[in-house]
C-alpha cells in the first residue's frame, strides 16, 4: 500500500495568499473539508484530499498544501509510506533458498533440517518441505543503513493433515543472522489443510536500523508442511521517486538542474516541496525546456538487466526502454535460472492484471528482417510467461506462450521471427506474466533487431548476425562478438560446432593434392572445399619443390610480419575407431617448420600436433600421424602453418586423411647397412639378426614388417641384389 498527502488538482491554482489571509474561518472550512480516500483497484495511492469547494480567501496551493499536512498528521499517513519489494524465492534450486545481500538490504536463511522437495500442493515447482519437529527454518530480514517502518513477508503454504506450525517472529537490532535467536511471538498459524495452496502474510513494525527474524515453527510430529514462494517487502526505505525527469511529478526538483533552476526561481514550490503537475506544466510556459512527446519510436534494443540489484519496477528502472508497467512490478531479481548471483533478470509479481512491462512503441517502417531473441524460465506446470504485441497501443495480439510443462534445462533460449511486423510505425511489445499467481517467470538478455535488407546466411561470413534468428541466437549465447561485432570465421563454425544448424561444414574425407595445374593465389582461395581460413602470407601454390614437378603444384608457406598458415575445414572423426593423416613435406635444413597444430574447440585453442625436425634432408619426405586419440570427436581442426615468420622453403603436399586406417607400416630398405647397394653385406647383417625382433628396438633387417626376420626377408633381399635402391 502507498500512502501519501496531496491535494486535488482543482486547488493547484496560483494563489498564494495562505500568509496574507486573516479569514482564519475560511482556512478552517478548508481543512475540516479534507477527506481521506482510497482510489479504486488499490492502484494509486491514499490521499488526503480536498472536496471541491469552489471559491473562498484560503484556497490557494500554499494554504492547502498545510491543510493536507494537518490532515495526514491526524491520519497517521505521514508522508511517503510507500512497500517494495526486495526479495523473492521460490525454491527453484534444489540447493537451498537463497540469501540477499545487496549492501542495503539483507535476506539470511537458517534451514534447520528443513529441504527442498519438488513434491508440493502448490502447482509453483519446487517447494521448502518441514516434516519434522525440529524442522523450523528462519528468515532473517535487515537493512542497518535504511530507515524502514516496516518489514513484510508473504508466502504460500500448503499441507495435507495439520502439522500444528505456526509463524512466530522476533524484533532485535542485529545486523546479521544469528541461527541461534530466541523467537517466540506468535504471527501466523498455518491451519489450511487438505492440500490447499494457502496465502499468508505478516507484516512487522521497526524503527530504523532494526532487523526481523521470522521462524517457521513446525510442531512435534512427522507431518509435512510445505512453504513456497516467499516475497518480502519493505516500506518507508523506498526510492522516494526525487529521482525523477522534469517532465514527470515527483519529489522536489527534476533531474535536469537548467530546467530545475528555472521552473524554480518563479515557483520556490517545486523545488521545497513537491514537483506536481503545475511544475510539469511550468516547464514550457516559462521557457524552460519542452515536454513535447519524442517525434519518433525507438529502434532496436537490447537489454540484459545490469548486473547490480536495484528496488522498484523495471519501468522505474529502464524507462528508455520500459513505458508503461501493469500490475505489481515486474522488478528484477538475481539468482534465477537465467542469472547467477550478479546477474539480473526481470521476474514478475503475483496479482490481477498481470504482471506486466511495455516498450516505447518501435518504429519498423524501414524493415524487412525482425528478430526477437530472449532467454527465459519458469516454473513446470504453470501458465505463463508471454510476450504480446499491439500496433495500436491499446489491443495486443500473443506472438509466443511458454509451454505449460517447462522441458528446459534451467534457461531456455527463444528467438522470434517477426518478419511479419516489417514497416509497422508503432509496435509495442508487453512481457508479461500471463498468470494471476507466482510461476517463478523470468525473462533476460532480452533483443529486437531489425535490418533493410536481408542479411547473409549463416553459413557465410559478413556483418553481425545472419538471416536464421534460432541460428543466431544460439550462436551469439556463446560467442557474443558475431552478433556484436562480426560474423567471422568462428561464428560460422560455431554453427555447427555448437550444434546450432548445419553448413555443411565439416567434411568425412580430406585429399588436398593440390590438382596438376598451377593457378595465382592462396589455398584458401582456390580451394575453399579444404581450407576455411588463411593467416599471414600465403600460403600460395608453387611447382617445382622437392615434393613436386612441373605439373604438380603444391602449397608453399610465404614470408613476412606474420606466420603464414592456413586452417583446414573440420574433419568429423565421429564415428570412426581409427585414423591417420599422411602427406608429405619438403624443407630448407636448418629452418623452422612447417607444423601442424590440432583443435577441438572450433578454432579457440590449438594444440602443436607434428614439427618437422630442423634437418630431415633435402628431399621429400613422407610422414603419417597416428589420430587415434582423437577418434569419436565430430569436430577437429587442423592448422597448418610455417615454424616462424621468416621461415621460407617448407611446402606440403598430397595431406590425406586415412579413415578406419592406421598409418601403414614403414618401408625397409633391403640396403640394411647404407652402403648404396645390397651385397653380401646386407646378407650378413640379416643372417645376424635373423629371429623375433625386440618390440622396443629398431629392427632393420625385417624387410616385409613381420615383426620377425626370416625367410621372406631373406626372399625380398635377394630378390634386390646387385641393385642400389
Amino acid at each position: 500500500m502507498t500512502y501519501s498527502c496531496s491535494p486535488v488538482p482543482a486547488f493547484e491554482t496560483e494563489s498564494d495568499n495562505c500568509e496574507k489571509s486573516t479569514d482564519a474561518r475560511g482556512f478552517l472550512f478548508a481543512f475540516l473539508s479534507l477527506r481521506l480516500t482510497m482510489d479504486s483497484g488499490g492502484q494509486e495511492p491514499l490521499r488526503c484530499r480536498m472536496p471541491e469547494l469552489g471559491t473562498g480567501n484560503c484556497l490557494g496551493r500554499r494554504c492547502v498544501a498545510i491543510a493536507i499536512l494537518l490532515c495526514c498528521a491526524l491520519t497517521d499517513s505521514v508522508f511517503s509510506q510507500t512497500e517494495c519489494l526486495i526479495y523473492a524465492e521460490s525454491f527453484d534450486s534444489f540447493a537451498g533458498p537463497r540469501d540477499l545481500d545487496d549492501g542495503t538490504y539483507f535476506v539470511q536463511w537458517c534451514e534447520s533440517g528443513a529441504t527442498v522437495t519438488s513434491s508440493s500442493f502448490c502447482p509453483t515447482g519446487n517447494a521448502f518441505k518441514l516434516d519434522a519437529g525440529g524442522d523450523d527454518p528462519i528468515v532473517f530480514v535487515a537493512a542497518p543503513a535504511s530507515a524502514c517502518t516496516s518489514f513484510t513477508i508473504n508466502f504460500d503454504y500448503s499441507q495435507f493433515a495439520d502439522t500444528a506450525t505456526i509463524l512466530r517472529f522476533a524484533v532485535t537490532n542485529d545486523n546479521s543472522v544469528n541461527c541461534s535467536q530466541f523467537v517466540s511471538t506468535g504471527a501466523v498459524a498455518l491451519t489450511a489443510v487438505n492440500g490447499v495452496c494457502t496465502p499468508a502474510s505478516h507484516t512487522v513494525s521497526v524503527a530504523a536500523g532494526q532487523s526481523v527474524y521470522w521462524r517457521f515453527d513446525h510442531g512435534n510430529n512427522t507431518n509435512a508442511v510445505f512453504i513456497d514462494n516467499v516475497v518480502v517487502q519493505v516500506a518507508g526505505c523506498c526510492d522516494d521517486g526525487s529521482e525523477h525527469g522534469c517532465c514527470e511529478v515527483g519529489g522536489a526538483g527534476c533531474t535536469d538542474s537548467v530546467i530545475e533552476q528555472c521552473v524554480c526561481i518563479v515557483d520556490p514550490f517545486c523545488c521545497d516541496t513537491k514537483w506536481d503537475q503545475l511544475c510539469v506544466d511550468q516547464v514550457e510556459s516559462l521557457s524552460c525546456g519542452s515536454c513535447a512527446p519524442a517525434p519518433t519510436c525507438i529502434g532496436d534494443f537490447a537489454i540484459d538487466f545490469g548486473t547490480l540489484f536495484q528496488s522498484g519496477s523495471v519501468c522505474s528502472m529502464f524507462p528508455q526502454l520500459f513505458q508503461t508497467c501493469q500490475g505489481t512490478g515486474p522488478f528484477i531479481s538475481s539468482g534465477t535460472a537465467c542469472g547467477g548471483s550478479g546477474d539480473m533478470a526481470m521476474t514478475f509479481a503475483s496479482g490481477f492484471p498481470y504482471s506486466a512491462a511495455i516498450t516505447h512503441c518501435v518504429d519498423l517502417t524501414e524493415a524487412a528482417v525482425i528478430t526477437l531473441s530472449f532467454d527465459y524460465t519458469k516454473n513446470t506446470g504453470t501458465l505463463g510467461p508471454r510476450v504480446d504485441v499491439s500496433l495500436d497501443g491499446e489491443t495486443y495480439t500473443t506472438i509466443w506462450q511458454a509451454a505449460v510443462v517447462f522441458t528446459g534445462d534451467g534457461c531456455e533460449i527463444v528467438a522470434l521471427d517477426l518478419n511479419v511486423l516489417a514497416g509497422e510505425p508503432q509496435a509495442k511489445f508487453r512481457f508479461s506474466s500471463g498468470s494471476s499467481v507466482s510461476n517463478g517467470a523470468a525473462f533476460d538478455n532480452i533483443v529486437l533487431q531489425s535490418s533493410d535488407v536481408a542479411t547473409h546466411d549463416c553459413c557465410d561470413v559478413g556483418g553481425p548476425g545472419c538471416d536464421d534468428a534460432a541460428v543466431q541466437t544460439c550462436v551469439c549465447a556463446v560467442d557474443p562478438f558475431c552478433c556484436e561485432t562480426e560474423w567471422d570465421d568462428l561464428c560460422v563454425i560455431g554453427v555447427e560446432f555448437y550444434q546450432c544448424g548445419d553448413c555443411g561444414f565439416c567434411v568425412e574425407d580430406y585429399n588436398a593434392d593440390f590438382g596438376d595445374t598451377f593457378v595465382g593465389g592462396t589455398v584458401c582461395d582456390l580451394f575453399p572445399e579444404w581450407f576455411i581460413s588463411c593467416e599471414g602470407s600465403g600460403p600460395w601454390l608453387t611447382t617445382g619443390t622437392d615434393c613436386g614437378g612441373a605439373g604438380d603444384p603444391v602449397m608453399l608457406f610465404g614470408v613476412g610480419s606474420d606466420i603464414s598458415a592456413a586452417y583446414t575445414r573440420c574433419l568429423n572423426l565421429a564415428d570412426l575407431t581409427q585414423a591417420a593423416l599422411q602427406f608429405t613435406y619438403t624443407k630448407i635444413d636448418g629452418t623452422v617448420g612447417p607444423v601442424i597444430d590440432i583443435s577441438q574447440d572450433a578454432g579457440g585453442t590449438f594444440a602443436e600436433l607434428w614439427r618437422a625436425p630442423e634437418s630431415p634432408g633435402d628431399d621429400c619426405h613422407d610422414v603419417c600421424l597416428d589420430l587415434s586419440k582423437f577418434t569419436g570427436h565430430p569436430f577437429v581442426l587442423f592448422r597448418v602453418r610455417a615454424g616462424a615468420a621468416d621461415a621460407a622453403g617448407s611446402a606440403m603436399d598430397d595431406i590425406q586423411l586415412l579413415r578406419d586406417s592406421a598409418c601403414p607400416p614403414p618401408t625397409q630398405s633391403p640396403d640394411i647397412d647404407g652402403n648404396g647397394s645390397v651385397d653380401v653385406f646386407d646378407l650378413l647383417e640379416l643372417l645376424s639378426a635373423w629371429g623375433q625382433c625386440a618390440p622396443t628396438l629398431p629392427c632393420p633387417a625385417d624387410l616385409d614388417n613381420s615383426g620377425a626376420v626370416d625367410v621372406f626377408d631373406l626372399l625380398e633381399l635377394l630378390g634386390a641384389w646387385g641393385t642400389s635402391p
